[in-house]
């Protein structure tokens, strides 16, 4: 159909409105339908790849920079910052990757203090550092 006007196509839609929204809500349960297929034959064809992802997220994961740590005997996690002695939210700075249980609890401010210094060259990342901040 052609339309010549909105108010064409207005009264056109409030006569078939049923009609309309009948075949609408149709199309969308048989799209949903054909989805919802999809995505279980995807999840049955890549369990393999989403078990080694769960094992890996609930490992060590190692960035290339970054490092994130789980499941690591870190020391107990006090109430205030190692460095600055203010209490806010603590991150554990681990100094070397082959020794993460080795670190300080600090807060983000002195965390991001301690990054700086490495990159300028200040201080060298090793748990020999630690004791500049005790």
């Amino acid at each position: 159909m052609v339309w010549t006007s909105k108010e064409q196509r207005r009264k056109h839609y409030l006569k078939h409105r049923d009609q309309i929204l009948a075949k609408n809500k149709a199309l969308g349960e048989v799209e949903r339908k054909k989805r919802n297929q999809n995505a279980l034959k995807y999840y049955y064809l890549h369990r393999e790849e989403r078990l080694a992802y769960a094992e890996r997220i609930n490992s060590r994961i190692i960035h290339s920079s970054k490092t994130t740590l789980r499941n690591v005997d870190k020391p107990p996690k006090p109430s205030c910052c190692t460095i600055c002695k203010r209490q806010s939210h603590l991150v554990f700075h681990h100094w070397v990757d082959e020794t993460p249980e080795i670190g300080l609890w600090t807060c983000n401010r002195c965390h991001h203090m301690i990054h700086r210094m490495i990159r300028v060259g200040l201080i060298i990342a090793s748990t020999a550092s630690q004791e500049l901040f005790i």
